[in-house]
Order: structure tokens, then sequence, then C-alpha cells
């Protein structure tokens, strides 16, 4: 029974180091990154501060309002998401440092990336849930305001995500005056994202039939 808990914590581990070179790799095409580091990304672009940083204080901020929601309900299960996102945070630095000498060349190549980018953090995100430990804070905090609100998972998943992009473009266009880290590359991950990794499962259904539980 250890042994598993270790596993599954090593799989989720594998599956946060992958989301973030995906998130690396959005920032490199330079078409905007996902919706919910693009607040992060645009706070990252304005002052220098590491991404990783603003990636940890934003997700500290999402556990504090599921704790705001959920209230009595919030458990010790959901504080989990404190050391998740502080790893997670590690994790994105490590991963911005290793794609820093990737610049692609034209805007093909700049949606390529991007296409790439949207695969990967895919793949991160099929491999961190297949662990069935924790969840990340992007996810609680939607599945908080769907319990608390009573509102469908997926209409949720969508408003936040639209929330993030229009924060972030606000916040681009007062500090730079231009649309500077959200652009039509967070568009395409907003709904292709979801795509691959439903993609992915199907994969694993495909080579593994047996099995009763998929991600979708």
């Amino acid at each position: 029974m250890k042994f598993d808990l270790v596993k599954r914590y090593l799989i989720m581990a594998v599956g946060l180091f992958t989301m973030t070179i995906g998130i690396a790799l959005s920032t490199k095409a330079q078409l905007g990154t996902t919706p919910i580091s693009s607040i992060p990304f645009v706070l990252n672009i304005a002052t220098g501060i590491s991404l990783g940083t603003y990636t940890m204080i934003f997700n500290f901020l999402l556990v504090g309002a599921q704790f705001v929601l959920l209230r009595r309900n919030f458990t010790a299960h959901h504080l989990i998401q404190i050391a998740v996102t502080f790893v997670f945070g590690i994790f994105t630095d490590i991963s911005v440092a290793l794609v820093s000498g990737i610049n692609p060349d034209g805007y093909v190549m700049c949606w390529l990336l991007t296409v790439v980018s949207s695969m990967v953090l895919a793949l991160g995100i099929f491999i961190e849930v297949s662990s069935k430990t924790s969840m990340m804070p992007g996810e609680g905090i939607v599945l908080a305001v769907s319990e608390t609100f009573r509102l469908k998972f997926s209409k949720v998943k969508i408003a936040l995500d639209v929330t993030w992009i229009t924060i972030a473009a606000v916040m681009s266009l007062i500090l730079f005056g231009e649309l500077c880290g959200v652009r039509e590359g967070t568009v395409f991950a907003a709904v292709f994202v979801g795509l691959f990794i439903r993609a992915y499962s199907a994969i694993v259904r495909r080579v593994k039939p047996s099995e009763e539980e998929s991600i979708s």
C-alpha cells in the first residue's frame, strides 16, 4: 500500500513536470500561453520575476479561494494542493530554463510550437490525473465553484478560462498598450488541450481495453 502511494506520487511528479514543459514551450511560441498561465505570464513579462514565482502566487490564491467557497467542506486533502503548487512552481522555472534556447523563426514555426506545447501540456495533465492523488488548484477552483453553485463542471471550466484570459488581456493592455502574452495561441490551448487529453485517453483505452476507468 505504501509503495503504491509512492508510485502514484512519482507518476504525479512526472505529470507535473511534463505540464511545465508544455507551458514553457508555449511561452517560447510567442502566440500566448495557456489560459491558467496567462496572468502569471503577463506579470512575468512586465516585471522580470520568474514565471514559476508568479505561478505559485496565483495558485496559492486559487487555494485560498477554494477555502472561502467550500468553508466546512474544505479538508486537509485540499491543502495538498499547496505542496503541489510549490513543486509546480519550481518545475516551471526549471522547464523555462531548459527551453530557453528555443526561438521559432516565423509565424508558421510559432504555430507549430504552439501545437506541440498544447500536446505536451495535455500529456502532462493526462499523466497527473492518472496518478489519482491530488489535483492542481486550477482544477480545484473549478470543482469548488461547481459544487458551491451547483453548476456543471464543464461550464465553470469554460467560464473561468474566459475570466483568466480577459484579466490577462486587460492587464497586458494596461501594462504594454497591446496584447502581450495573450494571443491566438491562448485560445488554441483553451480549446485543444482538452481534445488532446481525450485523444490520449482513447489511445489508452485501445491499449488497455479492460480498464474500467478512463480520463476524458
